[in-house]
């Protein structure tokens, strides 16, 4: 199988989840043996992205995750994938060497939302709402009806449950509620894991919430259950 490279620590509870996600979501192997070759690059001393995305000092952060993603490279990774939604700000001024072994996770939610084909409340860090990450994949126009953006409120509400609630000392549970009242309000029962710390939560949910009706779109939870059709899509 091809060897999966992840640039993580972005958080670095999220890409840890991201991987344990891997091993447990491989079903069909008979022996360890089986299980693919991932190779984990965990950068939890990177500088916060959204703080430095508007703060215009961007500049170390893409030498960061430009000089780590031939890290992986050198090191065996034949597709990559950046644990981190609002880096992906940073793939068109990236070489297309890097490019074409990088698998978005961004167009894997779209593709995803262009499957299911029903509304969902998009979920992500204010630098990923203001600098349009979603909007900049040749996707999005394809799925737009379906994906609800919060207003300029509840982005800091729910950018506050990915730095307060998610990223440190999770409170997994206080963070169901919130994320539960939000879609409420924007008359929904599917969100969309715009964050990767979001896949900390959904793993709570599998676990903890299986009865409620809330439904997500987790280009993480996707990747980590249809691995080999996703590393050999475009071979």
């Amino acid at each position: 199988m091809t060897t999966l490279g992840i640039l993580g620590g972005m958080g670095p509870l999220s890409s840890a989840e991201f991987l344990l996600s891997i091993y447990e979501g491989n079903r069909t192997v008979s022996v360890e043996q089986e299980n693919p070759d991932v190779i984990l690059f965990s950068l939890a001393s990177t500088a916060d992205r959204t703080t430095a995305l508007l703060g215009n000092n961007d500049d170390n952060l893409f030498a960061t995750l430009k000089d780590n993603l031939m890290g992986l490279q050198a090191q065996g990774a034949h597709k990559i994938i950046i644990c981190c939604f609002t880096s992906h700000h940073f793939l068109p001024r990236l070489p297309s060497e890097l490019t074409q072994s990088i698998i978005s996770i961004v167009d894997v939610t779209l593709k995803e939302i262009r499957k299911r084909k029903r509304p969902a409340l998009l979920l992500a860090s204010r630098g990923c709402y203001e600098k349009q990450v979603f909007q900049a994949s040749k996707l999005f126009s394809d799925v737009s009806e379906y994906i609800i953006i919060p207003d300029e409120h509840d982005r800091k509400v729910v950018h506050d449950i990915i730095y307060t609630d998610l990223k440190v000392n999770p409170n997994k549970s206080l963070a169901y509620e919130k994320v539960r009242a939000l879609l409420v309000k924007y008359n929904t029962d599917t969100f969309i894991a715009g964050c990767t710390e979001f896949h900390l939560l959904v793993r709570y949910m599998l676990s903890n919430c299986r009865d409620d009706m809330v439904s997500f779109i987790d280009p993480l939870f996707t990747i980590a259950n249809n691995l080999e059709a996703v590393l050999n899509e475009g071979s």
